[in-house]
């Protein structure tokens, strides 16, 4: 993903807009809007290995992000030597709101320790420092 400085030069390059009659802010706003549009329509998936502790209610990851991000897919009991896992059913876990903050929550299960699920979510994509 480009840097900010390096979309605004591609924006200027395309634009050829010798009157100026776009103001760097506004460059800077649309430009914005468009990461923002991208971000929500290709987000990155993210696999997380999580190892059970015989509860039901797990943190979720420090890249999972509130309000953008949604759970993909939970494997669970997982085996990564299994050749073709299958995903649990969506109404087999959820998203819970707490006191807290937002947890991962099995309907049923309770992975014990040693035991391992699988969470795929999504996420923003990263950029470089300064990136959009």
């Amino acid at each position: 993903m480009p840097t900010f400085q390096e979309a605004r030069d591609g924006l200027d390059a395309l634009l050829k807009d010798g009157r100026s009659n776009l103001t760097p802010d506004d460059k800077d706003h649309h430009l914005a809007q468009a990461a923002r549009g991208f971000q929500r329509r290709f987000p990155r998936l993210i696999v997380k290995e999580v190892n059970g502790n015989g509860g039901f209610e797990y943190a979720l990851p420090a890249d999972f992000v509130d309000g953008f991000s949604k759970i993909d897919k939970v494997f669970f009991p997982w085996d990564p030597a299994e050749q073709e896992p299958v995903p649990l059913e969506r109404e087999d876990y959820r998203l819970w709101d707490g006191p807290s903050g937002t947890k991962f929550r099995f309907a049923e299960d309770r992975p014990a320790t040693g035991q391992k699920f699988l969470l795929v979510f999504t996420a923003p994509h990263l950029a470089a420092a300064g990136g959009i």
